[in-house]
């Protein structure tokens, strides 16, 4: 299913979503990204070539990784953890911290995150999050795009676990604010399956492809326009759940495996994914919506 365009927007970082029929807890449903406020990380020099991540011999690329409270600082209690996990043939990352972070700031961690330094601008992202779902998920796992870690503003695309859906979300301002780009809530999203998520970045059009993992079933693609971002890193996020009162509910916990990163993508990679055509009707409907409105005003 493809759904676009913001679905509106509220104040201090949340896409507000009834639970409707499908029983979850009503109130504010917090989105990514109140991690990358983090600052003294550095930032990042220019693109130099494609990286790829299997996490099955080490750390074949030069990580940051990071952890963060409710307000950006770092943790006041517990231990961060960014460790490769020997399963077999196939390893993978686990992003973690032992307590729970509190409301406005202190305890441990409300994000982890981490990020190769090369700045891009075109890019297509890829990653298999929830990797090892027995491995526990807490609960918001995605893919960060066009990141700056000194102003702590991105692009995300990813997975909300507790709330089923699947979004692109921008973050502005440290964590003060985060706009909706797109949302698609009737996904079928499934603790305990790993998925692989696709993010194209292609000047101000944004798509993003949800796939099962196992199956390799095409579950969601969504599409939007923001033009706020130009550049920036690509890495990984995970961040945890919170309760109806804004409260982080447990610590973060989140399993992510083949991670890649490609600059300016070439037009037979795009059209292998069906990018081209979805991004056109994106700008095509966006027309149309402003030759509407502009007629409306007349």
């Amino acid at each position: 299913m493809s759904v676009g365009g913001p679905v509106g927007q509220k104040g201090s970082e949340m896409i507000r979503a009834e639970s409707g029929s499908r029983g979850g807890a009503t109130g504010p449903v917090r989105y990514v990204l109140v991690g990358l406020g983090l600052l003294g990380l550095g930032w990042a020099g220019p693109a130099s070539a494609d990286w790829a991540e299997d996490f099955d011999a080490g750390f074949s690329q030069s990580w940051t990784f990071a952890t963060v409270d409710d307000i950006g600082d770092p943790p006041d209690t517990g231990v961060s953890a960014f460790d490769i996990i020997e399963a077999g043939a196939n390893d993978y990352l686990r992003i973690s911290h032992s307590t729970t972070a509190f409301r406005d700031g202190g305890g441990g961690a409300t994000d982890g995150f981490g990020y190769v330094s090369e700045s891009f601008a075109d890019a297509a992202i890829e990653a298999v999050i929830n990797a090892a779902p027995l491995d526990g998920q807490q609960s918001l796992l995605g893919v960060i795009g066009r990141g700056d870690v000194l102003a702590g503003s991105a692009y995300v695309a990813g997975v909300d676990f507790a709330n089923s859906f699947f979004a692109i979300g921008r973050s502005d301002d440290f964590f003060d604010f985060l706009s909706p780009v797109a949302v698609d809530f009737t996904v079928s999203i499934d603790p305990s399956r790993a998925y692989r998520v696709q993010f194209f970045l292609l000047g101000s059009n944004l798509v993003a492809r949800l796939i099962d993992q196992s199956t390799g079933e095409l579950l969601s693609t969504i599409t939007g326009i923001d033009f706020l971002y130009s550049s920036g890193v690509a890495g990984i996020l995970v961040e945890t759940e919170y309760d109806s009162n804004d409260f982080p509910v447990a610590p973060i916990v989140g399993t992510f495996d083949d991670v890649s990163a490609v600059p300016e993508p070439s037009f037979a990679f795009l059209i292998a994914f069906g990018v081209l055509g979805l991004a056109s009707l994106s700008v095509a409907n966006r027309s149309k919506r402003c030759d509407r409105e502009a007629a409306m005003t007349r």
